[in-house]
């Protein structure tokens, strides 16, 4: 329960934040795994074209939202390692049951190996950024020392030399130099937890203003788009090797347009809706965990929204926007009776013994 210091203290635009940035990573996967992006009936430079990839590279930038939330709460506060243990029994949850009733109701077939990867899904990345934060999370309290104690000109200047290494370089090189994987890693994350640890130290996002954060955004959207259609035109004349694409987690305008998105929110006073917000934000990461558990994402959403691109284009926006919806409003209400049977075992009592060391 939270206390009344805890309630004023909380910046609910960054609960807000979490929100959308879900609904958006639910857009991500309804596009990309449900077939709509990589449909033949997706023709370059068409209306619909312009529709899907103006959603998706706009939906883009979740996952550096989320790692850069980590850091911009996580600088100020005490890493407890029940709050790892309680996520990490929230993924088995959902890894384990959803295989057991899949089987149960004879959408997949039983099988003990299979099983045992379901009950392991860090070891075996069934989730790969809860894997990728898993890594992260255990290094925070050094990452915290040093952003706690290095001066600001020198936490600044280190920012920027990261920021050239590991966004900068790889774009003008266009390759993966330092194998970060395009984000999908550990080191990526750790990147933008030390970003926004930055950002959250020194209070930086007061020192912008919102519409100056949602010119950069649409700025960063824009630019992306264009090498989008760029990298698209090089392939129509023949240049299968052009890779000098923005639509990445690690480009330089994807980490700004996500910095962006950060300060913006943080400034939002939502007023009457903080409780609703407050409410949300804790389930929305179960959404991740029920749509894109291997077994969902096989036999209800790979490919299965192609159709979508049927339809005339305001249907078929309308289609994916309720999909989305429909997609976070289950997931939503599935965790809510999760997190109930979590408080009715008492597991965060029984787990705060370890954070007494």
């Amino acid at each position: 329960m939270q206390t009344d210091l805890e309630i004023k203290n909380r910046n609910y635009g960054i609960d807000l934040l979490r929100i959308i940035t879900m609904f958006m990573i639910v857009n991500l996967h309804i596009l990309y795994h449900g077939g709509i992006l990589s449909s033949e009936k997706l023709y370059f430079g068409s209306t619909k074209f312009n529709i899907v990839w103006i959603i998706e590279i706009v939906s883009y930038v979740a996952v550096n939202c989320y790692a850069l939330i980590s850091g911009f709460v996580g600088v100020n506060s005490k890493n407890k390692y029940s709050n790892i243990i309680l996520l990490w029994l929230r993924v088995a949850f959902y890894s384990i049951l959803i295989y057991l009733i899949a089987c149960k109701c004879g959408v997949v077939e039983y099988d003990y190996n299979t099983f045992i990867t379901y009950c392991f899904p860090v070891l075996n990345t069934k989730y790969w950024y809860f894997t990728a934060y898993f890594c992260l999370f255990f290094f925070m309290p050094i990452l915290n020392v040093g952003l706690q104690n290095l001066k600001y000109e020198q936490l600044r200047n280190a920012i920027i030399m990261i920021i050239i290494v590991v966004s900068i370089l790889p774009f003008i090189y266009a390759g993966d130099v330092f194998h970060c994987k395009n984000g999908y890693s550990f080191v990526w994350l750790m990147v933008l937890y030390i970003i926004g640890g930055f950002i959250g130290k020194y209070n930086l996002n007061i020192k912008f203003s919102k519409i100056l954060m949602l010119l950069l955004f649409i700025v960063c959207v824009a630019l992306e788009f264009g090498s989008l259609y760029l990298t698209n035109y090089m392939k129509l004349k023949g240049v299968e090797n052009f890779k000098y694409t923005l639509v990445s987690y690690t480009s330089p305008t994807m980490l700004l347009s996500g910095i962006a998105l950060l300060v913006l929110f943080s400034k939002l006073k939502l007023g009457f809706l903080g409780k609703i917000i407050s409410f949300l934000s804790p389930l929305c990461f179960s959404v991740y965990l029920i749509h894109e558990h291997k077994v969902i994402r096989n036999k209800y959403i790979a490919g299965q929204f192609e159709r979508f691109l049927d339809y005339p284009t305001k249907e078929m926006v309308i289609s994916i926007t309720i999909t989305v919806i429909s997609i976070f409003c289950i997931g939503i209400f599935i965790d809510f009776f999760r997190e109930c049977l979590f408080k009715i075992l008492r597991l965060k009592k029984l787990f705060s013994f370890i954070d007494k060391n």
